[in-house]
């Protein structure tokens, strides 16, 4: 007897669902809104797509959301997604690329597979094996500055992505 209970006490723990049990035990480990809806969601049967409780938990808020987002949406349920505040960004000095002078050196013009910088013309080519390329063009010194791209999707595109 001692043994039985004490499997069924550990499954209890587990959070093995048995009849009724699972569903409870969920809701009473639920600690944030997410986790309460993500318990309801199972409890009505719509979490089946869900990964197991203790893997949700694990998730920031912002993904805990968008893995709730479809199936409260299919329930009617409205959803309150986070807000996140905006950090403050550094302000990155211009590198010499950007700095937007106005000598006749800096302006480049694209003609077809050509690009045409003051005195100096680049030509496209298209991407080549290792093996092909000259000895030394991939060393440390010949490497482009290509300037920062920030990205343009801000937190609510994300959401709504």
């Amino acid at each position: 007897m001692k043994r039985l209970l004490k499997q069924v006490l550990w499954l209890w723990l587990a959070g093995a669902s048995l009849p009724g049990l699972g569903d409870e035990t969920c809701l009473l480990l639920a600690e944030t809104y997410y986790e309460q809806i993500y318990c309801e969601l199972k409890a009505l049967g719509q979490g089946n797509k869900l990964p197991a409780f203790y893997d949700f938990r694990r998730n920031d808020e912002l993904t805990q959301a968008l893995l709730l987002k479809r199936p409260t949406a299919k329930l009617g349920i409205e959803l309150a997604m986070p807000v996140r505040t905006k950090a403050s960004v550094a302000v990155l000095p211009k590198s010499p690329a950007q700095s937007g002078s106005s000598s006749p050196d800096s302006v480049c013009r694209l003609d077809g597979p050509s690009l045409y910088c003051g005195d100096s013309h680049y030509r496209l080519v298209g991407n080549k094996g290792n093996g092909k390329l000259r000895e030394g063009v991939l060393g440390s010194g010949n490497r482009m500055e290509i300037p920062v791209q920030r990205n343009a999707l801000t937190e609510q595109k994300k959401l709504e992505y």
